[in-house]
């Protein structure tokens, strides 16, 4: 495939005139090249290579096993102040892992009892100590739980799931007990429903998979 590729290159080079699009698949091309020369040759020590079947398609992978530096350079050291928040940043009690494996710097940490609610400037922290999903009646319950939430904050949230089913189950049972408008993932390209979240008074988005890995919406762009 890779001699494939760089004889493809070789013929665009060789065209008289190149249109963008043309400019644009040699580019792409070598960049190909560049990744499966790494994933099949490279002796790089610092990633983990794998394959897997999804589908008809066969993908593969080379994930770093040390991303501190990595961070460091591109995430931390480009803001003079980062904030972490999750319910798994302390490893007995302590804050010395996370840092150590992201490439933190100084650091300050602090642990917020679950069950403890915070107000500031309009923003709300809510935790729960017990998820119980395994548990029967905790769809039910669960509907329950992110209704109120919706009520408090007027709206203006995501609701992600870790799978279609629950997503769609949860989505159902909400959808007649709240007046907001209510976006599901699925019923309309992505790009669209981002837009649609971002420019409609108190919008819900229910969302999975790829809204896990990372959202941009900015307090401004809401209307409410």
């Amino acid at each position: 495939m890779a001699q494939a590729l760089k004889g493809l290159e070789t013929e665009f080079a060789a065209t008289a005139q190149k249109p963008e699009e043309l400019l644009r698949l040699s580019r792409r091309s070598f960049e190909l090249r560049q990744e499966m020369s790494f994933l099949f040759e490279s002796n790089e020590g610092n990633f983990v290579y794998w394959f897997e079947r999804r589908n008809k398609g066969v993908f593969l992978a080379a994930t770093p096993i040390d991303v501190s530096q990595i961070l460091r350079e591109r995430l931390f050291e480009q803001f003079d102040t980062a904030i972490l928040t999750s319910a798994t940043l302390t490893v007995g009690g302590r804050f010395d892992y996370v840092p150590a494996t992201t490439g933190i710097g100084s650091r300050e940490g602090k642990s917020v009892a679950a069950g403890v609610r915070l107000w500031r400037a309009g923003a709300a922290l809510f935790t729960q100590e017990k998820c119980g999903c395994a548990r029967r009646g905790f769809a039910g319950k669960a509907a329950d739980e992110i209704t109120e939430l919706l009520e408090l904050s007027q709206g203006r949230a995501f609701c992600l799931f870790t799978s279609y089913a629950q997503m769609n189950d949860l989505y159902e049972r909400i959808r007649t007990r709240v007046d907001f408008p209510l976006l599901l993932q699925g019923t309309a390209p992505r790009s669209v429903l981002l837009e649609r979240f971002k420019n409609t008074d108190g919008a819900v988005l229910f969302a999975t998979a790829s809204f896990w890995q990372g959202v941009d919406v900015r307090a401004s762009n809401f209307r409410a």
